[in-house]
């Protein structure tokens, strides 16, 4: 295996087979081809042709029609053999007799019987159970055909009952090899006693072999194995059933794919070996492979490794990418993530090495009781069929993972436990040490201080022959959550619970360390509220995170009630620190229900009130989604002597997370008609990159309970990197209704096209604030002269404007003059209009002239009026 490193990078790609790779190609021996571990749903067969010759122990049957043209190792083959014992073959093997085809340590027996090549999923003395099956079928279309043969509810080993697994041979017609597997019921036992006086073993063996010279056999069964590759040592030494679902592939170069994905673990430990591979439909494997990895989804780099299967190691979660090439056409992958895997699936490997042989022992756990102390509740148990502590035929087994198959044990802070593991013997039970391990830091490592208990075995009563019984305590420093449990049994030497080690058994367990369960009536602590009084539409929240955190079995729901007096829970609220509700106008109560499940004892909250705000505080509604997408908000804002400002910077900002903030509570800003006022509005982010975004701001100048467009949108402006803060003037017109108060809203939106949210004043956008406020205008002295009861009601509107502006009045005159003057009393416009009395109205256009103050002064039948206009 070479290692290449990239600089800069903790990449390990190791580079697993170097070969040109042509169009139709095949490999010359079993060693070339690329091995790959996956995990998928394994499906029986539902139908297909039943070999009942090999329902017997030591059996197998030949001239099982492939259904294609098979090619292994460069050569043609239409037929396979097949055995009891967890073989194929793709010759007429010869191979009969319970010395030849059932014993896993003779490959040269089954070249000498002519059973090579072949291909090996799960080789030892296994036997037929009564209710299982063989049974084999051909399945896809021709260039895309699939033969499948499935051993289903077989025994390891021959006498064990019921059956302990099933497991499938598939055969592609593309060269590739896939083994597939699923567990039973059935115990693992060898059949080899010390009573029956043969002269036994037990270990069994996964691989492919072209001959007794040239083959891979894994390591291992876990999904973590690796292929062991001749001349290397041929391995006898599995001792566990693949887990369900678990399937091993060996791969033939890809032609005439489709599709190329990547095949990887979903999670992989840290800083710890795992395998990809560029993996095609139909099944082959990728070459002239560009493989390339991003640690943020986004950036990309290349991988120096140009083979279909790769190795790599992370840190942190990492996402892959491949082109490969298939029978001359490039394909590529979509991204695979690979997460960082729990600590609690990480640990140190270890277990015995020795296995079950006739020539010694063989020590193994029997069983593991887990109580509570003083109490007696049975939490785990784990027990083998029988637990004769000698000639026990269950005693066969370095290492379980029961990880995948219990609920994570419930372990509570500061409480007792009792453990008992009881050693049982394939001959004769002898001393040997026990210990319990747990890692209660949940630093994925069994420290010296994380062994509970541990000691010899007992060899007198009142304990069992054989076992270690003693009391621990969870410390009440453990960390809460799922966390590995070790239970170590050695027959020479300290219980170590890492190491490989000569004789006994290691089992591993999953923990679930949690707060002792409650005993009376619950702290249901106190409730907050975000708003109490707000207008329909708007969300708000209730929130207690003050309740009682350190017992566990307590419910907690939100209540609601329109009287304090019926009460009813808040749909989907259990457990759940706050609520988010949207205020539809009914006043509401709101208080946490907190019980006790164990005692049935329950406790209440404080109340907290919800209501309607007054209709003049409550405009259309605006704000935007919040979420992730949600990246500004209203910094700051100010007009004349009012600010309002939340702090911190514009970027990174924390306090930037809100959807509208209602500030209508606040004292109204007060306003004088015909001042001008300065403004300025802040833009704040919580991320760390500036986005630029729109800032509208309106004023309801007729108090109609409605922002008029445009009229009574007084400015528009965007943000840049360098401009977060936008100042602005406004005047207020004369035509304001004073001395009530009335809505002013402010928008940052980061949508800064035209768009309605911003331009309108309503409705909902992606990312921003909507802010809230109230406003009084007041009128410090007359806003016209001589005012008489023969012209009246004078109002110029747009004001301030860009140019064109209407004129209005009430007159009984037969004819107005209209004169407008700049601040230095030139005329720019002049015009008489007849009138026949009653009200007027003409728009006139300034467009063309300098921005500035000037006076609109109309006159008639002896009256006279003058007003005040501001050209933008």
């Amino acid at each position: 295996m070479k290692k290449i490193y990239l600089v800069k990078h903790l990449l390990n790609a190791c580079i697993l087979l170097c070969l040109p790779f042509l169009s139709k190609a095949q490999y010359a021996s079993a060693t070339q081809y690329p091995f790959i571990a996956n995990e998928e749903p394994f499906v029986y067969m539902s139908s297909g042709t039943t070999v009942s010759s090999i329902y017997q122990d030591d059996a197998q049957t030949t001239g099982i029609p492939i259904g294609f043209t098979f090619k292994f190792c460069n050569v043609d083959y239409t037929n396979v053999s097949v055995s009891s014992n967890g073989w194929m073959s793709f010759t007429s093997s010869t191979a009969f007799g319970s010395g030849i085809c059932n014993d896993n340590r003779l490959l040269s027996q089954m070249a000498t019987y002519n059973s090579l090549p072949g291909v090996f999923p799960f080789w030892d003395d296994l036997g037929f159970f009564i209710g299982g099956t063989a049974t084999y079928k051909t399945d896809g279309v021709p260039g895309n055909q699939v033969f499948t043969f499935e051993w289903r509810g077989w025994t390891w080993d021959f006498a064990a009952t019921p059956g302990t697994f099933s497991y499938q041979v598939k055969l592609y017609e593309t060269g590739s090899i896939k083994f597939a597997y699923k567990r039973e019921v059935g115990p693992i036992s060898s059949d080899y006693t010390g009573t029956s006086g043969q002269a036994g073993w037990f270990g069994a063996s996964i691989g492919i072999a072209g001959s007794t010279s040239d083959f891979q056999f894994l390591d291992g069964s876990t999904p973590d194995a690796v292929p062991t590759y001749s001349p290397g040592t041929f391995k006898t030494n599995i001792d566990a059933r693949p887990f369900s679902n678990q399937s091993f592939m060996w791969l033939a170069p890809c032609n005439n794919a489709t599709t190329i994905n990547i095949v990887a673990p979903k999670v992989a430990c840290k800083d710890r070996t795992f395998r990809l591979a560029a993996v095609s439909e139909p099944l082959g494997i990728g070459s002239s492979c560009s493989w390339e990895y991003s640690d943020d989804g986004d950036t990309w780099h290349p991988i120096v490794a140009a083979t279909g299967v790769i190795s790599d190691m992370i840190q942190k979660p990492r996402w892959y990418r491949v082109k490969a090439t298939c029978g001359g056409t490039v394909l590529g992958s979509v991204p695979l993530l690979v997460n960082v895997a729990p600590h609690y699936q990480c640990y140190c490997k270890s277990g015995a090495t020795t296995l079950t042989n006739a020539n010694g022992s063989a020590a193994d756990i029997g069983s593991v009781v887990l109580e509570t102390y003083p109490y007696n509740d049975t939490i785990l148990i784990t027990r083998e069929p029988a637990l004769n502590t000698t000639n026990n035929q269950y005693s066969v087994k370095g290492y379980t993972d029961f990880r995948r198959d219990f609920t994570p044990i419930v372990m509570y802070r500061d409480s007792t436990y009792r453990t008992t593991v009881q050693g049982i013997n394939w001959r004769n039970l002898g001393a040997s040490n026990m210990a319990v391990y747990l890692d209660y830091n949940m630093n994925g490592v069994y420290e010296a201080w994380e062994k509970m208990m541990g000691g010899p075995a007992s060899i007198i009563p009142p304990v069992p022959f054989g076992a270690l019984r003693d009391t621990f305590v969870v410390p009440d420093t453990a960390k809460i959550g799922i966390t590995g449990m070790r239970i170590v049994m050695r027959t020479a030497g300290v219980a170590d619970v890492c190491n490989a080690f000569a004789d006994g058994e290691v089992e591993d367990y999953l923990v679930n360390i949690s707060y002792p369960p409650c005993d009376g009536v619950p702290d249901a602590g106190t409730v907050k509220i975000s708003d109490t009084n707000m207008c329909i539409g708007y969300d708000y929240y209730v929130i207690d995170t003050s309740y009682e955190k350190l017992k566990t079995n307590i419910t907690r729901v939100w209540q609601a009630s329109a009287d304090q007096v019926t009460w009813s829970d808040v749909a989907g609220s259990a457990n759940k620190d706050s609520v988010v509700k949207i205020f539809a106008g009914q006043p509401t109560y709101h208080r946490l229900r907190s019980v006790c499940n164990n005692t049935h004892d329950t406790a209440y909250t404080n109340t907290v009130f919800i209501n309607s705000k007054p209709t003049y505080k409550c405009y259309c509604h605006s704000q935007s989604m919040g979420g992730a997408t949600d990246t500004s908000d209203v910094g700051g804002f100010g007009i004349a002597t009012f600010s309002v400002n939340d702090g911190s910077a514009h970027l990174e900002n924390t306090k930037a997370f809100r959807k509208h903030q209602d500030r209508t509570d606040l004292a109204p800003v007060q306003l004088d008609v015909d001042s001008t006022y300065e403004f300025f509005v802040y833009q704040a982010q919580p991320n760390k990159i500036h986005a630029d975004a729109k800032i509208t701001i309106f004023v309801d100048f007729n108090n109609n309970k409605q922002y008029d467009i445009p009229s009574e949108r007084i400015y528009t402006g965007f943000t840049t990197v360098t401009q977060f803060t936008k100042l602005g003037t406004v005047v207020i017109p004369g035509t304001v209704i004073t001395d009530v108060p009335t809505g002013m809203r402010v928008i940052v939106n980061n949508d800064v096209s035209p768009n309605a949210p911003s331009d309108e004043a309503c409705g909902e956008y992606i990312s921003g604030e909507t802010e809230d406020y109230i406003v009084t205008f007041h009128r410090n002295f007359p806003v016209t002269v001589g005012n008489l009861p023969s012209l009246s009601n004078m109002a110029v509107y747009p004001n301030p404007t860009t140019g064109r502006f209407t004129l209005g009045f009430n007159a009984a005159a037969a004819q107005v003059n209209v004169v407008v003057k700049n601040v230095t009393g030139q005329q720019v416009y002049t015009h008489t209009f007849s009138h026949e009395g009653g009200s007027f109205n003409q728009q006139i256009d300034l467009s063309n002239y300098a921005k500035g103050i000037y006076m609109v002064e109309v006159s008639g039948a002896g009256a006279k009026a003058v007003q005040k206009v501001v050209l933008q």
